[in-house]
């Protein structure tokens, strides 16, 4: 498995392939080819949530899981309010 963080994605990612990228996945969610979960929403205490999103374009042989935590207290502490984590997840094999 690797981990990418910010920087690494924009050097690897134009963002003329991402946007292509975007288009085609509305394009195939258009047509019914997206399978997709509902969102599913977790409380973290009083103070924020998680949510929670899988979907996959079995066409584009793509599943994936989008996990993001919203804080709203992290103002205070310098921090994001939202962080947010993609696992992309071979559908053949499981694998990460």
């Amino acid at each position: 498995m690797r981990i990418l963080g910010r920087e690494v994605l924009e050097a690897l990612l134009p963002p003329a392939d991402v946007i292509a990228a975007v288009e085609r996945a509305f394009r195939e969610s258009a047509a019914g080819n997206v399978v997709a979960l509902p969102r599913t929403v977790l409380p973290m205490g009083r103070h924020g949530v998680l949510l929670a999103m899988v979907s996959a374009l079995p066409r584009l042989g793509a599943l994936g899981t989008k996990l993001v935590t919203v804080v709203e207290r992290n103002q205070r502490r310098g921090l994001p309010t939202i962080h947010a984590t993609y696992l992309l997840t071979d559908p053949e094999t499981g694998a990460p």
